[in-house]
């Protein structure tokens, strides 16, 4: 009987069979296994995919791997051998209407489990590549719904383009993308999707631990490295977790004050526009809300207290084709100013400042709403993420909810500037 192909929308159960299949084998494999993952489509939220879990497990020794085949057996697979891929060993559960694959490859085979590791980080970071794999897959399925050898070769030139692109771009990125997976903050996408950042790692590939640095922050992932704590040249530092806490305590001593941020939660439907659009109209008489072009982004980068709306872009030119901004001007001159701190694929963060000789007269909602607007307008996102409680405050008006706060690490050194802010 032939296999078969059935696409279908993203199952968010497809994790949790992954979850209780991957402790199956690592009982199998016990010592052996240096690392296991998920890969294929099923790893990738909101990918159209064959119901079909992939699971790699990366093993010190391939040869030892055949000694288990019975212990394989016994949990429902067919043992294949290397079927057709030198150095692999594959294992299929399900018969024809398949439901579980396991692709085995030996630690020092680098090529191919990155390879795997690379497609799947890619895709679950660029929607546009992910979106456009789901479409393809949903159409030649369409067409040879009973013949998986045809399916397979009407996405061929697809998968090998898509392998390309997904191994410069891992390499480029130093595979640092799983070690962050799940963090849902913007600037961290902006950085891996290589809008802005830079990305340092342990010097290992996939590696142990990574910094991503965005403007003035620093983001931890993985496990706790000193150097790259050392390395950061940023004013506030961000652990992923407690750990790193910890070894940021312990490695910057007095110099790292501990404090508190707070997320908003990304919500894609929860502005008024009408309401938005009254925020904009109380804007003061004989001020002006105007957008940031090349005369307003270079008194803005001559003022140190509006400077961050736009000094992430490398030039003004740079920001009027990536940025999007708007500033409160008073008698020729910017007193405040909402604009995109950092850019990442359909989405921009954003930064809003004051002048403090005129604060507390609704300028920043009126820009922060003419920016929201013009996100909506445009079809970007306008992630929020608040310093402070008047920050909140400001992002609920606007709109947004509160998430929960997250724990940070101003340098001592910045904090006469932060506090200042």
């Amino acid at each position: 009987m032939a296999q078969h192909v059935k696409v279908v929308s993203y199952d968010p159960k497809w994790p949790e069979i992954y979850e209780r299949e991957k402790n199956l084998i690592l009982q199998i494999l016990g010592e052996e296994a240096v690392s296991i993952n998920h890969i294929g489509s099923t790893s990738v939220p909101g990918l159209a995919a064959k119901p079909i879990i992939d699971i790699m497990p990366v093993v010190r020794d391939i040869s030892k791997v055949d000694w288990l085949k019975s212990q394989f057996e016994s949990i429902g697979y067919e043992y294949m051998g290397e079927f057709g891929m030198p150095g692999r060993r594959y294992l299929r559960k399900g018969g024809d209407e398949r439901t579980h694959q396991i692709h085995i490859f030996e630690t020092c085979n680098k090529k191919d489990v990155l390879r795997h590791l690379a497609v799947r980080d890619y895709l679950r970071l660029h929607g546009d590549a992910r979106e456009a794999y789901g479409t393809l897959k949903r159409q030649v399925a369409a067409q040879y719904s009973e013949d998986i050898e045809r399916y397979c070769n009407g996405k061929d030139a697809f998968v090998k383009n898509l392998e390309a692109k997904a191994c410069a771009w891992y390499e480029r990125t130093k595979g640092a993308a799983y070690l962050f997976d799940g963090w849902q903050e913007t600037m961290i996408w902006s950085c891996l999707q290589e809008h802005m950042g830079t990305v340092e790692t342990d010097g290992s590939l996939p590696p142990a631990s990574a910094r991503i640095s965005v403007g003035d922050f620093s983001f931890f992932a993985g496990l706790p490295d000193e150097n790259l704590i050392s390395g950061a040249k940023t004013l506030t530092l961000v652990p992923r977790t407690e750990d790193w806490e910890h070894e940021i305590e312990k490695v910057l001593g007095a110099e790292a004050i501990k404090a508190q941020r707070y997320a908003i939660k990304k919500e894609p439907n929860v502005f008024d526009r009408e309401t938005l659009e009254q925020y904009v109209a109380s804007l003061p008489a004989d001020y002006e809300l105007k957008p940031i072009d090349l005369e307003l982004y270079e008194q803005i980068m001559a003022a140190p207290w509006a400077k961050d709306l736009c000094s992430r872009f490398c030039d003004g030119h740079d920001y009027v084709r990536r940025g999007v901004g708007f500033a409160v001007v008073y008698r020729g001159c910017v007193v405040a100013g909402a604009s995109s701190y950092a850019v990442y694929d359909n989405g921009i963060e954003i930064e809003i400042d004051t002048n403090k000789e005129y604060r507390n007269q609704g300028l920043a909602l009126a820009c922060g709403s003419r920016l929201i607007l013009e996100c909506l307008n445009r079809g970007l996102y306008p992630s929020w993420d608040a310093h402070d409680l008047r920050s909140v405050r400001l992002a609920e008006k606007l709109g947004y909810h509160k998430d929960s706060p997250y724990n940070v690490y101003f340098l001592k050194s910045s904090c006469a500037e932060l506090l200042d802010a």
